[in-house]
């Protein structure tokens, strides 16, 4: 090669990588404004993947955590309302759910709940918890949350109370 074509050459690697650096200084510009802007920084791979992997974890312990939180609240929220009982007038009968009434069980009527559905149903005054499955629908008294079967209110209070206070949790 004659040296007209090495300086031929040498000009257009020189231009090649000065077109080069050029593109890198120009791209780096733009990656440092994005990172004022979007306050994220480089990193590679390895680190990346690392910072997911913390992130998400992260996350779900804090959504575990309110989860946790949420059912906690939840289950020391009781409900309100006053009950009653029925016994031995309606024992033998077919209740709405198309079961006997069974006096002594542990049962309940209620206006909407499905029927299977289990409640606690605690007596505030003297802490005593009962827990009954919903058979029959009732009661048709617009105050009253449930009637209970004889055997139930008896976990309860003494029959002669008729109607009480309670609170309950549909569980």
């Amino acid at each position: 090669m004659n040296k007209l074509h090495m300086k031929k050459i040498t000009l257009a690697l020189v231009f090649l990588v000065s077109l080069s650096f050029t593109a890198t200084q120009k791209n780096n510009k733009i990656l440092e404004s994005n990172k004022k802007e979007s306050s994220f920084t480089y990193v590679n791979e390895d680190s990346l993947s690392l910072e997911l992997n913390s992130l998400k974890s992260n996350t779900l312990e804090v959504s575990n955590k309110k989860i946790e939180n949420h059912v906690e609240e939840k289950s020391e929220l009781s409900n309100k309302g006053v009950i009653s009982w029925y016994g031995k007038k309606f024992q033998g009968r077919y209740t709405s759910s198309g079961e006997k009434f069974d006096m002594n069980d542990l049962t309940a009527a209620h206006k909407t709940l499905p029927f299977g559905t289990k409640v606690k149903i605690r007596n505030p005054k003297n802490g005593k918890e009962v827990i009954v499955r919903i058979t029959d629908r009732g009661p048709l008294s617009p105050k009253r949350e449930f009637d209970l079967s004889q055997a139930a209110f008896k976990e309860l209070a003494n029959l002669g109370s008729g109607v009480l206070n309670v609170t309950y949790e549909i569980l």
